[in-house]
């Protein structure tokens, strides 16, 4: 029939244009009762239409007196026994709207039936270009079913399908309106569509369809729930198009509320090209109020699809938007509200804001134009989770905030004492791996802040996805905090993820946390933590980052400026690494209390802080100045940890004040192991208020401090509790304390000669094993007060069994101060030595004095013979090193080239050194064949 009709048409067509015969004119036919058939029936009419080859209209003139007239509705209930015809011919108009108003609250015309099993729609559409409005359709299976390619252009509005006679409560249908088996082009406007128990639409394996300005699932008032089981449903279907944006977003807006599952749903692989736009969904009329879905929009194993510009996806009982399934591929979240009211300013909260999970590969959320941000704020339990899904990106959105991006979603609107409601801003979990939250294109930043936990938080041994150039904890200017409870948090295993270029700024708790063993190989690269974007203004967390409980192998920071971090103006520490397990973490290149240019002070209250228990992370490189207290804390048993290259109490040239407000290093409650610098990778710590390197408590031991520059510090260069005053040696070195109290070495002679322009050290130290220990050697730095402290490090030297050391050295000049400490096999490091006055050779006397002296032979093999030593002078050797080879021989002895250990010296150069009786001293050189 259906073909035989459209034949009629086409032939009809082409004799009117060949030769000329009329095409027959459009019919008007009239209902005039309630009756299932004969004359004046819609079945009748219907009939008619389909035999007649021109465009059709169906109006209504049915009388009070009808049996199916309903006084107390005002309307009239045509009750179907068997289907109405299919609607074959097309052109047809049939208009309900037609008959005499009686309903003010709805349709006038009822279609319903009691044998949904048999009489299965209320209108079956199967030709092109026809329009059905003004109906209450109820009790079928398929409200109306539009079907087959030939089902082109048809209009379906004005009607209520599935509620009753006001459009207060449902009668349902199992589903409202059917569009498929390649039906395209059809329009579904103005209709209400709720009640039914099952979708309200579904479009299935059709394409090009519109659903504009509809209510569906709520009632007439788009203030109550009349539920569908889902509003929408879109099955193997492409290129629907649901609302409308611009100047028709408002008139063609949909009204998709109230759905007992999704409000839309787009399921299966074929399902692509399908747009949402300009829709409430969740909420009332007025977009002020929950009128809740379920989901607000569904894409299951769909690809290619889009979501927004334009739509409310608010108030909805557990997600806003769901993104799942293996094939939900390439579809794109775009300039939503999701979880505000229509302002983007008040709470109107889904319980999750957007949902990607199970193999949901490669969609956007947002872009990077204003157009295309969505505002995710005011989901009571996150904005947006990722779980085992690759390659999303999340861009140009405000998470947490209000569509301004300067004010937070929360109970009570504004105010920092308003209550927070969303709890996470964008999760990563389960696996998750390769998504990118941020990017580095202009546009592409996420705001992410206002949350009652977590900004940001990585779960479930997610890894490589990355978080780049958001703000985090503050406002769209990044210069007001917006906090979250805390920042970014790394947990359970989440690895090798890397957070780049992000303002982590004015978090209740931390800025960032890494947590639990397994969280090993993310990076934090190029950020700001306590300060605004450009650096130079305080924002301040409570603590910069926490790096806890096992996590380890992390990098903070490295070697270039763009990978340095900013840790300023935070509340407590800029860093700590804190508990048992946390290991091997790497803090390189940053900065810890300035600004961005390492000149100026943007203090923590502490820079670093290492405790309970952590070891061997590395702190290499860093610029630590300007906290209010100590640049960098050492306690509870934090162990093994490395110091080393950095710059404390200086400004980033090294040589310039920027001091912090405590000691540059503060050594406390059992550190132990710790190393603070290294011969070959010194730190600098010049300037700070209460010393350079504080020593405190009596488990504080084996903590070596080795070659650093100390100089021009408020009081010790190395001060070992009690603090304030150099400590006194005991005999034998038995006492105890911090650092074992290890005895400093005391500098008995410092000779500068001035033919070698050498100097020479000799000194002992008194301590349990000479042998193993190390003697360092400084020029001293000593202040007003007669704090000494050591500026640069000139060289070591190993003591002999009984204490005794030497040095020779061309690095000290005359008008130098010599320091030292000692380092015992335990790493306990000594305070500085006292320093003595530098003896020089250069003055006339010594000039005649060493024109006197005869050394003979010289080079020697066997023996050596001095002549003309001056009353009471006593002659010394030392190797090229300033190793003491043989000391205190007479004038009148002839040395046979023995040591004091009585073996042969070897062949090499030495320095024979003569102390005068009033301790100045003579070099000369000798050469031992």
């Amino acid at each position: 029939m259906k073909v035989q009709r459209i034949k009629q048409k086409l032939i009809l067509l082409l004799l009117s244009v060949f030769i000329g015969l009329p095409v027959a004119n459009s019919a008007t036919y009239t209902v005039t009762k309630t009756a299932t058939s004969g004359s004046g029936s819609l079945s009748d009419a219907i009939s008619q239409s389909n035999s007649n080859p021109g465009a059709d209209l169906i109006t209504f003139n049915i009388p009070t007196s009808d049996a199916g007239y309903n006084a107390t509705f005002g309307n009239w209930t045509i009750q179907l026994t068997a289907l109405l015809p299919y609607l074959t011919g097309g052109d047809l108009t049939i208009d309900a709207t037609t008959q005499t108003n009686q309903n003010p609250s709805g349709p006038e015309i009822v279609i319903t039936t009691n044998n949904a099993a048999s009489v299965y729609w209320a209108f079956g559409v199967f030709s092109g270009n026809n329009t059905i409005k003004g109906f209450q359709i109820n009790g079928f299976s398929y409200g109306i079913l539009i079907s087959e390619v030939w089902a082109q252009n048809n209009l379906i509005s004005n009607n209520y399908i599935g509620v009753n006679y006001n459009g207060t409560a449902a009668l349902a249908n199992a589903l409202g309106i059917v569009i498929n088996n390649n039906a395209t082009n059809n329009t579904i406007k103005d209709n209400l569509i709720s009640g039914n128990s099952n979708s309200g639409i579904v479009i299935k394996k059709a394409s090009s369809n519109t659903i504009i300005g509809n209510k569906i699932g709520t009632d007439i008032t788009g203030e109550l729930s009349i539920e569908n089981l889902n509003g929408i449903t879109i099955d193997s279907a492409s290129n629907t198009i649901i609302g409308g944006v611009g100047a028709t977003m408002i008139s063609e807006r949909n009204l998709i509320s109230g759905n007992n599952q999704s409000g839309v749903v787009i399921s299966s692989r074929t399902s692509t090209n399908n747009l949402v736009q300009g829709n409430y969904i969740g909420v009332n009329i007025t977009g002020d109020k929950k009128v809740k879905n379920l989901y607000g929009v569904s894409i299951v194993k769909a690809a290619g699809n889009i979501v927004g510009r334009g739509n409310l996806i608010s108030g909805n009982t557990d997600i806003g938007v769901l993104i799942t399934g293996k094939y939900a591929r390439n579809n794109i979240v775009r300039g939503n509200l999701i979880g505000t009211d229509c302002t983007g300013t008040k709470l109107l909260d889904n319980h999750k804001g957007v949902i990607m999970k199970s193999l949901a590969n490669g969609n956007l959320i947002g872009g990077k134009t204003p157009e295309d941000r969505n505002v995710v704020s005011g989901n009571l339990e996150i904005g947006i989770y990722i779980e085992a899904a690759d390659s999303n990106k999340i861009t140009g959105n405000y998470i947490g905030t209000d569509i301004t991006g300067m004010n937070k979603v929360a109970i009570g609107h504004i105010g920092m004492n308003d209550s927070l409601v969303q709890g996470n801003g964008v999760e990563f979990n389960t696996v998750a791996k390769h998504n990118i939250l941020g990017g580095y294109e202009y546009g592409e930043r996420n705001i992410i802040s206002g949350h009652k936990v977590y900004g940001v938080v990585y779960y479930g041994n997610c890894n490589n996805n990355h978080t780049i150039n958001n703000f985090i904890g503050t406002d769209v200017t990044s210069k007001n905090a917006l906090p979250n409870a805390t920042g970014i948090c790394f947990d359970c295993a989440s690895n090798h993820n890397d957070v780049i270029n992000c303002v982590l700024s004015g978090n209740i708790g931390y800025g960032l946390f890494y947590v639990t063993r397994g969280t090993y190989f993310n990076r934090l690269l190029g950020c700001m933590v306590g300060v605004d974007s450009s650096g130079t203004k305080a924002v301040p967390n409570d603590i910069g980052m926490v790096v806890s409980t096992g996590t380890a192998f992390n990098t903070i920071g490295g070697t270039t400026p763009a990978e340095r971090n900013i840790f300023s103006g935070n509340n407590l520490s800029g860093l700590m690494i804190t508990n048992q397990l946390t290991e091997h973490n790497s803090i390189k290149g940053n900065y810890f209390g300035t600004d961005i240019t390492g000149t100026i002070a943007i203090p923590n209250l502490w820079g670093v802080m290492f405790s309970t228990f952590t070891k061997f992370n590395t702190l290499d490189g860093n610029l630590i100045s300007g906290n209010l207290e100590s640049g960098i804390i050492m306690n509870e048993e934090a162990d093994s940890n490395a110091v080393i290259n950095n710059k404390i109490g200086t400004d980033i040239s090294g040589t310039l004040p920027l001091a912090n407000g405590s000691g540059g290093i503060y050594l406390d409650y059992g550190c132990k192991h710790n190393i603070i610098g290294q011969i070959s990778s010194p730190n600098i710590i010049a300037f700070n208020k209460a010393g350079g390197i504080l020593v405190n408590q009596e488990k504080t031991k084996y903590n070596i401090i080795s070659g650093n520059s100390i100089f021009d510090n408020e009081g010790l260069g190395i001060d070992i509790a009690p603090f304030g005053i150099l400590n006194t040696n005991d005999a034998g070195d038995v006492d105890s304390g911090p650092s074992d109290m290890l005895n400093s070495p005391v500098i008995q002679s410092a000779i500068y000669d001035v033919p070698s322009a050498n100097t020479f050290i000799n000194g002992t130290v008194d301590c349990s094993s000479p042998l193993t220990t190390t003697i360092e050697v400084f020029i001293a730095d000593i202040d007003n007060q007669g704090n000494v402290q050591g500026k640069t490090f000139v060289g070591i030297a190993n003591p002999s069994a009984n204490g005794s050391w030497s040095l020779a050295s061309n690095m000290i000049l005359a008008t130098d101060k010599i320091t030292a400490t000692t380092i015992e096999q335990n790493w306990n490091t000594s305070e500085f030595a006292q320093t003595i006055e530098l003896v020089t050779s250069d003055n006339q006397t010594e000039n005649n004095l060493v024109s006197q002296i005869r050394i003979f032979p010289n080079p020697t093999s066997e023996y050596l013979t001095i002549d003309g030593l001056p009353e009471n002078a006593k002659w010394s050797i030392y190797d090229v090193n300033g190793k003491l080879v043989k000391h205190h021989i007479s004038k009148d002895n002839k040395w046979d080239l023995m040591d004091d250990n009585g073996n042969k010296v070897p062949t090499g150069q030495y320095i024979i050194s003569v102390t005068l009786e009033n301790g100045k001293s003579i070099s000369k050189s000798l050469s031992v064949l």
